[in-house]
């Protein structure tokens, strides 16, 4: 036998017996002998952790719509879809219903809107908190509508 499979083996067997199955499958994988299959691993698993990373991506943005209240009372609502979304006055405003059409961005957690008509708002979303914050100071904030 090999010195470097009773190595391999001596350290599978410590692994196994300290650390569980993983470092076991660790220590195997550094004492492969073919360059190869450790470079088709290495590729592998960096894949994976891409992938996994990519599949993470896109969920910290506002969806559904989101309603903004003035002394208890609705003022305005922000609905999202896609990359898309509406501006919606209510009730306090001569503007009642008036609908404004856009596309926002993301930048960290800035919602940067952009409507048809070219004005634009900015917004800071909580996703914890699922609201958007009118330019991150606390004076209009527009919680999830149920």
């Amino acid at each position: 036998m090999a010195f470097s499979t009773i190595v391999r083996n001596c350290v599978a067997a410590i692994g196994v017996a300290f650390f569980g199955g993983a470092a076991s499958a660790c220590a195997t994988f550094y004492l492969m002998e073919d360059a190869t299959m450790k470079k088709t691993i290495t590729f592998l698993l960096a894949l994976v952790m891409m992938l996994s990373l990519a599949a993470c991506g896109g969920g910290d943005k506002p969806k559904g719509t989101y309603t903004a209240y003035v002394a208890e009372i609705p003022f305005a609502q922000l609905s999202f879809s896609g990359n898309k979304v509406e501006y919606k006055t209510l009730g306090l405003t001569e503007a009642n219903g008036e609908i404004t059409k856009g596309t926002f961005t993301m930048d960290g957690t800035t919602v940067n809107i952009s409507y048809e008509n070219g004005n634009s708002d900015t917004f800071v979303y909580d996703k914890d908190k699922d609201s958007l914050d009118y330019f991150g100071m606390g004076l209009m904030t527009f919680t999830k509508s149920k």
